[in-house]
């Protein structure tokens, strides 16, 4: 194949790249969600001395979302995203990049630079705060904690509205998070999905997509928090951009974990960056 798409989370990048490396060489590697994984394979290429002819990119998140049934082989897919930001390294390779992408039955985006891409991830946004603040929720109702309609939408009880202490903290995570991204020279002002919503109707086949995990270690917190959280908040030192809001819920994780994910999560230094300047990191990706 030329192109070959990942769709694995940031835990399992280095075992993937490790893997693939002797198989790349003039290929297109596009990750979903990017997630800094671009990074982690040049840098893997560069320690090794192998040189390679390939193109690295990827969104800033899967195009659809969707879960793995119990039915064996069947998923379901709840919505797919309007538009995916994508872009690829060597920014020149973009519009071949881009030609490839107009096969794919998804809406994408080309932004100029994959730093981009992976900083404007908003799985952390939207997970995070639904999970720390519903903790007891979560843990109470033994995995019949319906995730989407207790939280995000607001179920019917609230007419729609979301939980309003969850929107604060996402406001303020977001507000952080711009502001790095403006310090690394772009914009990104993420916004809530505006998409269409299926009816509160759910088939008793698929309610298992609705009811979610009944404990804290589940995925939204053990990847969202290393390979998010941490990953921003260490580039917010480094551009010198406080993120009060981004550590408080690092290390309410970290306590209700039992987990240092300030030493397991994907900093910047483990990236390659420390010491860098904000300039240094942007002129990495051109």
């Amino acid at each position: 194949a030329d192109v070959v798409n990942v769709t694995i989370p940031a835990f399992a990048h280095e075992e993937f790249i490790e893997l693939a490396t002797p198989h790349l060489d003039g290929k297109i590697v596009l990750f979903f969600p990017l997630n800094f994984a671009d990074v982690k394979l040049r840098r893997h290429l560069e320690e090794k001395g192998i040189e390679k002819n390939v193109v690295i990119g990827g969104g800033e998140t899967m195009p659809y979302a969707c879960r793995r049934m119990e039915r064996p082989a069947y998923i379901f897919v709840r919505w797919t995203f309007p538009k995916t930001r994508v872009s690829a390294y060597p920014t020149k390779e973009q519009g071949r990049v881009a030609e490839i992408l107009e096969r794919y039955p998804i809406g994408v985006e080309i932004v100029p630079s994959n730093l981009e891409v992976s900083m404007g991830y908003e799985n952390p946004v939207g997970h995070i705060p639904m999970m720390i603040l519903n903790a007891a929720s979560i843990e109470r109702t033994r995995g019949h904690w319906e995730i989407f309609y207790d939280t995000l939408v607001g179920g019917p009880e609230r007419e729609g509205r979301p939980q309003r202490s969850q929107e604060k903290m996402k406001e303020s995570i977001r507000k952080e998070q711009s502001e790095i991204c403006r310090k690394l020279g772009f914009e990104f002002e993420a916004k809530p999905f505006q998409g269409k919503l299926p009816s509160l109707a759910i088939p008793p086949s698929m309610e298992t997509y609705w009811h979610m995990t009944d404990t804290m270690n589940y995925r939204y917190l053990t990847e969202d928090i290393p390979y998010g959280l941490v990953t921003w908040s260490s580039m917010g030192d480094l551009v010198g951009v406080p993120t009060p809001t981004m550590k408080a819920c690092i290390q309410i994780a970290s306590v209700l974990l039992d987990t240092d994910f300030w030493t397991e999560g994907m900093t910047v230094d483990k990236l390659g960056f420390g010491g860098c300047t904000s300039e240094d990191v942007v002129n990495y990706f051109i």
